[in-house]
C-alpha cells in the first residue's frame, strides 16, 4: 500500500505543470483524452495550464487511496474567456491530464 504524498504547494504544482510541459512529459488518460476533444483541444488544455493567470483551486483537491500523487485542479479560461477547470496529477517523471471541465456549461462533482 502506497504511503499518502504530502500535498503540494502552489509553487511547487506551478513548477511541476511548467516542468512536464517544458519536458513534454505530460499525458492525457483516456478519460482526460475523451473530456479534452468534448470541451477543447489538446493545444488549447496545454495553454491553460501554461497560463500565468491560472488559478489553482486548492480546496478542491483530493487524494484517491493507492495512488502516487494528489488530484489538483486548475482554473483558467479558454482564448474566448470561457472559464474551464483541468485537473493534473503527478506519477513519477510524468503529469497526468484527469479531465477537462467546462465550468460554463457543466456541474462537475467530484
Amino acid at each position: 500500500m502506497n504511503k499518502k504524498p504530502s500535498k503540494k504547494t502552489k509553487l511547487e504544482l506551478f513548477k511541476g505543470i511548467e516542468q512536464a510541459i517544458d519536458n513534454k512529459n505530460y499525458v492525457f488518460t483516456q478519460h482526460g483524452e475523451i473530456r479534452s476533444k468534448q470541451r477543447l483541444n489538446d493545444e488549447q488544455v496545454i495553454r491553460i495550464l501554461r497560463d500565468r493567470r491560472k488559478k489553482h483551486d486548492a480546496a478542491r483537491d483530493y487524494y484517491l487511496e493507492g495512488y502516487q500523487d494528489w488530484n489538483y485542479h486548475i482554473q483558467g479560461h479558454t482564448v474566448d474567456n470561457q472559464p474551464v477547470r483541468i485537473v493534473v496529477s503527478f506519477e513519477e517523471n510524468s503529469m497526468l491530464i484527469i479531465t477537462v471541465i467546462n465550468l460554463a456549461t457543466e456541474e462537475y462533482e467530484k
